[in-house]
């Protein structure tokens, strides 16, 4: 993981030094993939600029917008659905979501069709604020309904769920595509039709002029918004 900080943190590029003085824990609740791939080049460069500030990364499955409303959380990245005058938000990136399997799965070895999809044994991940998952929705309009055998709570448990076993996973392309090596994974696209999201980073209006709170979102919108997430090395 050590190549894929360092190519992070190659994305970011220095402040002005004047917040030395900031003190405060900045609390980010976001996928664990975000986490995962930039959460240690992210403190690396909060920590240059303010060294007495702390990072706090919290997982985006439970809770609304109004943490950030009344404080508990200073920026949220997900795609987020709703939309009020007092909370701002930037795109970051459009999420598509590929099949993920271990390498040498049998499935592999034939077309991945709808049917063959649907046939097999899945992990999925409890979505935040969801009652149906889009990929059940998408087969359902199909005829198929999959078997989902596993439910965990984020990507990574998916990933590492796929990498132990030949449950089929299905995980933000960018995200499988930074840990399919070490975790020895096959990415394939989906046999399926579905809205591709948008994820957007937000925060409330009150930290606007926040000079601290603005560095922060420049590093995370810098880091982010980049055409691929950098590769994990074994």
């Amino acid at each position: 993981m050590r190549k894929l900080v360092e190519e992070a943190a190659s994305l970011l590029t220095p402040g002005d030094g004047g917040l030395n003085h900031v003190a405060r824990t900045f609390v980010i609740r976001a996928p664990d993939g975000v986490a995962i791939v930039f959460g240690a080049a992210l403190a690396d460069a909060l920590h240059k600029e303010m060294p007495r500030a702390k990072l706090q990364f919290i997982p985006d499955s439970e809770g609304d917008l109004s943490d950030l409303r009344e404080a508990h959380v200073d920026l949220d990245i997900g795609a987020l659905g709703e939309q009020t005058s007092d909370i701002q938000s930037v795109p970051l990136f459009s999420q598509k979501v590929v099949g993920v399997v271990r390498e040498q799965h049998p499935m592999l070895s034939v077309p991945i069709t709808a049917k063959r999809f649907a046939a097999e044994c899945h992990v999925a991940v409890r979505q935040r604020g969801r009652m149906s998952n889009p990929i059940d929705s998408a087969l359902a309009e199909m005829g198929y309904r999959r078997f989902v055998l596993l439910t965990v709570p984020s990507p990574y448990a998916a990933l590492m769920a796929a990498a132990r076993s030949n449950l089929v996973a299905t995980a933000p392309a960018r995200f499988a595509s930074s840990v399919q090596g070490p975790l020895q994974l096959r990415t394939f696209q989906l046999p399926l039709k579905f809205e591709v999201e948008q994820v957007v980073l937000a925060w409330h209006a009150r930290f606007n002029s926040d000079s601290a709170h603005r560095w922060l979102r420049e590093c995370i919108r810098r880091l982010l918004s980049g055409a691929s997430w950098p590769q994990a090395s074994a």
